[in-house]
């Protein structure tokens, strides 16, 4: 599943920036089914990623789709165009290595649980959620027969 749209690379990119990268044809229109052969790339190297790390239903079916997989995508479908069309490495002074850099960071980062990844689809909310909890019963202290107490509100 592709986590990313052509509108979004868009507006990461730029219109005339997309549009000179992936007019195929020099019809002056952005050719759609080769942006998202790279947004399947980027998809496929965030679902790499995630796999191992992610408990909801995958590939990652909720929507909107986390801010956080779609950046980690973006930035593997960046590194990918990058990789494909060196000469807007220079003229765009974007930096594949750069690209590649913090695609895996990213990465590193949703794998070893620092971001986690909310899964909105397969956790109901709880009952209680907002609501006043109260505890009316009595207190009860209890002295030990080792001479400590557990005198804290349990």
């Amino acid at each position: 599943m592709a986590y990313l749209t052509l509108a979004e690379l868009v507006v990461a990119m730029s219109p005339a920036v997309v549009t000179a990268i992936f007019d195929d044809d020099s019809d002056s229109v952005i050719d759609e089914a080769s942006v998202e052969e790279f947004i399947d790339r980027g998809s496929a190297m965030t679902d790499s990623v995630i796999a191992p790390v992610y408990s909801g239903p995958f590939p990652i079916t909720q929507q909107p789709v986390p801010a956080m997989i779609k950046e980690h995508t973006l930035q593997w479908t960046l590194f990918f165009i990058l990789e494909r069309f060196p000469e807007f490495t220079r003229t765009l002074g974007q930096n594949q290595e750069n690209r590649y850099k913090q695609a895996v960071t990213l990465g590193e980062r949703l794998q070893s649980a620092v971001l986690r990844i909310p899964d909105l689809t397969s956790q109901p909310k709880p009952a209680n959620v907002g609501g006043i909890v109260r505890d009316d019963g009595k207190r009860i202290f209890i002295d030990s027969a080792d001479g400590t107490s557990n005198r804290g509100d349990f």
